[in-house]
């Protein structure tokens, strides 16, 4: 969720305050033929395709959520990718359309389980997920700690037919608000710090999980990210944090046509006074090769409301699409 949208709608959520005690599971997921099924004949063999998307399908809070969600779900069903994590898919009914969805490229998905508890939006879920049509031979998650919307990091070790074993991280981070009090007291500065905290306690899942040197790939939306030509920095401390703790390299960030992922001209987004902001990220960390990084979803497309049908965007996110080409011999 990007920090600057107004809360049009806050009274949806419970603001007591209930925080998860960050710990690591591998128990608790909503796993589909996770570790039988290889790639799809669709692949050419020489790179490897992985895209991270915001959905935004959260209800009553980013508008047309219902209605948008069985759209959302089928174009990510058009994806031609080896890999898509998502986040904000909040509700149950929600995963179902897009697993039905995509059930015929990404066979292996991982979603997690609700957690329900007071304080907690939707349910308790978490509303990330990881699907993929390359093998999972392992996989784990962490839980963080978090206010008002649960929150973790799905890990999934990958052996794939283009660059071998990747360890893949999804996650979405808490959002830093400038319009919601921290429950139990605080305001924006409480909110960066609970973020932070987040990044630390899943760059030591990282070190953890990853004892080799083969590519990881840390992937979602981040509610941070830096300043560039066109976008505002958004908690560039954190950022910097966050980047510097694999060290990660940024192929989009480092590419200077980079753009917006969270924009003001984006049709979902009542945010008139900012540039946008970069806050969804596929960071990269030993991989012998090229990444090349594009906006993916930034078109607008048909959705029904109330029987007639309105063009916007898909989501009030723009999805990120990286193809990692390995080296040559």
């Amino acid at each position: 969720m990007g920090s600057r949208r107004t809360w049009r709608l806050f009274g949806v959520l419970v603001v007591s305050l209930a925080f998860a005690a960050a710990s690591c599971s591998s128990d608790d997921s909503s796993t589909s033929d996770n570790s039988t099924t290889s790639a799809q004949d669709s692949s050419d063999g020489a790179s490897f395709r992985a895209a991270t998307y915001n959905a935004g399908l959260a209800v009553n809070f980013v508008d047309f959520a219902n209605e948008r969600a069985p759209v959302v779900a089928e174009e990510l069903g058009k994806l031609d990718t080896e890999l898509l994590v998502v986040q904000e898919v909040w509700e149950p009914e929600h995963v179902g359309l897009v697993e039905e969805a995509t059930a015929a490229h990404y066979p292996n998905r991982i979603f997690l389980d609700p957690q329900p508890a007071e304080g907690f939006a939707y349910g308790g879920t978490f509303g990330i997920g990881v699907l993929t049509n390359q093998e999972i031979v392992d996989q784990d998650t962490l839980y963080l700690e978090s206010s008002l919307n649960r929150r973790a990091v799905i890990y999934a070790e990958l052996d794939t037919e283009q660059i071998g074993t990747v360890h893949v991280f999804a996650t979405h981070l808490s959002a830093i608000f400038s319009d919601i009090p921290f429950p139990g007291g605080g305001g924006p500065e409480a909110w960066q710090q609970e973020q932070a905290d987040q990044i630390e306690t899943m760059q030591a899942f990282i070190d953890e999980k990853v004892d080799d040197e083969n590519p990881v790939l840390l992937m979602g939306d981040f509610n941070t990210g830096p300043g560039g030509n066109g976008y505002s920095a958004e908690a560039v401390e954190n950022y910097d944090a966050l980047v510097a703790g694999g060290p990660y390299d940024n192929p989009y960030v480092d590419d200077s046509s980079a753009a917006c992922t969270f924009c003001n001209d984006n049709t979902l987004v009542d945010d008139e006074g900012s540039d946008g902001f970069l806050i969804d990220h596929v960071l990269v960390r030993d991989f012998d090769g090229t990444v090349d990084v594009e906006r993916i979803y930034d078109e607008n497309v048909s959705v029904v409301v109330e029987g007639e049908e309105v063009m916007m965007n898909l989501s009030d996110h723009f999805g990120l699409l990286a193809t990692l080409t390995p080296d040559s011999g």
